[in-house]
């Protein structure tokens, strides 16, 4: 695919968000992740597939009887090395200096996370309506959010839906959220923002998928009505800090 560094500008500044189909599908760090993710899964369930996806039906079936899968697969593929490894790599750096303008000024990265959002446990794994700014603890930074499709996420499975533009309201008042599982994470109150600064859009997926937000676009993640297909992602977010000089 080829780069155009002038039209992402644009379509960031317009619209909030970029989606770069199959950027990173012949990535050897991309490749490596895969690898290291489903070499765990082979341990875990005894098969030996080569697409993260094909592991799907089986974590679901044991999800049914044990419902701390879901955290345990969560919390150790989240300390697989190579999940650094994508966002340090060479190419992912140098095009996001390129799109923030900054080739000569250092780059720094946070917030690293690999997301597997299983079926029927959309009330925990989900995100509710949210900008990625209230998330964000590294002020006075210019800042983009990469997120990466790992697996394949189609319509069914509710790819991420995105108030398009909503980014131009800057900071929407935040509140916190408070999930089934006694968890607290930032929203936003989406029926205060008014319908002519957005579109709401949301399309699929597929591995290798790199998908840019502007921190202060409001969106959310969609429900996932398939049976025993899992949405498998990763996301970080990336800084030019302000220097003190």
């Amino acid at each position: 695919m080829k780069i155009n560094i002038k039209k992402i500008k644009l379509d960031l500044k317009e619209k909030g968000f970029v989606p770069l189909p199959g950027i990173l599908k012949k990535n050897k760090n991309f490749k490596n992740l895969i690898s290291e993710i489903c070499y765990f899964l082979n341990t875990f369930s005894k098969k030996n597939y080569k697409q993260i996806n094909n592991y799907d039906e089986i974590i679901c079936k044991k999800f049914k009887s044990n419902k701390k899968i879901s955290g345990y697969l969560n919390e150790n593929l989240n300390l697989l090395p190579s999940l650094n490894g994508v966002f340090a790599d060479k190419e992912v750096v140098l095009l996001t200096k390129k799109i923030l303008g900054s080739e000569n000024k250092p780059l720094i990265v946070n917030n690293h996370r690999l997301r597997l959002q299983i079926p029927s446990h959309d009330h925990v794994a989900n995100l509710p309506w949210h900008q990625d700014i209230h998330y964000n603890k590294i002020k006075r930074s210019k800042s983009l959010v990469f997120w990466v499709s790992l697996g394949n996420i189609d319509q069914e499975m509710g790819p991420v839906i995105i108030k398009s533009r909503s980014h131009k309201i800057k900071k929407v008042k935040k509140f916190f959220f408070k999930k089934p599982n006694g968890g607290k994470v930032p929203s936003v109150n989406v029926k205060k923002i008014k319908n002519k600064f957005y579109n709401q859009v949301s399309f699929p997926t597929n591995s290798g998928d790199i998908l840019i937000l502007d921190l202060k676009l409001v969106h959310t993640s969609g429900l996932n009505k398939a049976k025993d297909r899992i949405k498998w992602s990763a996301q970080a977010r990336f800084h030019v800090p302000s220097l003190i000089k």
